[in-house]
């Protein structure tokens, strides 16, 4: 099962309302999908942001080459192997693009062998999970604290 293909799709989504942080704001999510093919048509599916544009030169220029041919089961030896192409102590979209590569191998393998990806790991270890919500967010204008409060209730409700 060698890998046949590596595609990106570039998602972007407006929000609602502009949302901040201590950086800036933002009006628009965007992440990079990655699609990994195998020659016998089986497909995965991994995740990269928030730089979509970085991670996707980095996908195309350094990680796509590596890919094409190896088999999608050699899931470790892919990951060290990208590891060590990234460089000396480059983190940000490179460990961005290793982690969707990562995962879209993962997907690939438990599909390829009629699991999920638990099932492939072993067995999922626990049968409830604490819930996690990002924000609140910063708003814009003369109060950007406005709203924290609702928003936290929100994420309880």
């Amino acid at each position: 099962m060698k890998i046949a293909t590596v595609e990106g799709f570039h998602l972007a989504a407006p929000l609602r309302r502009p949302e901040g942080n201590a950086l800036g704001f933002r009006s628009t999510r965007e992440a990079l999908l990655l699609r990994l093919t195998t020659d016998s048509g089986v497909s995965g599916w991994g995740e990269a942001g928030p730089a979509p544009h970085g991670t996707s030169a980095y996908l195309n220029q350094v990680i796509a080459p590596a890919l094409i041919g190896r088999d999608a089961q050699a899931i470790g030896p892919i990951w060290h192997d990208l590891m060590k192409r990234r460089g000396y102590d480059r983190q940000g979209v490179a460990v961005m693009a290793i982690s969707a590569v990562d995962v879209a191998l993962h997907d690939l393998v438990a599909q390829a062998r009629g699991l999920s990806v638990a099932e492939m790991l072993g067995g999922a270890l626990r049968t409830t999970h604490f819930a996690y919500a990002s924000g609140p967010y910063l708003v814009q204008g003369e109060d950007p604290y406005a709203g924290f409060l609702d928003e936290i209730q929100g994420f309880i409700d």
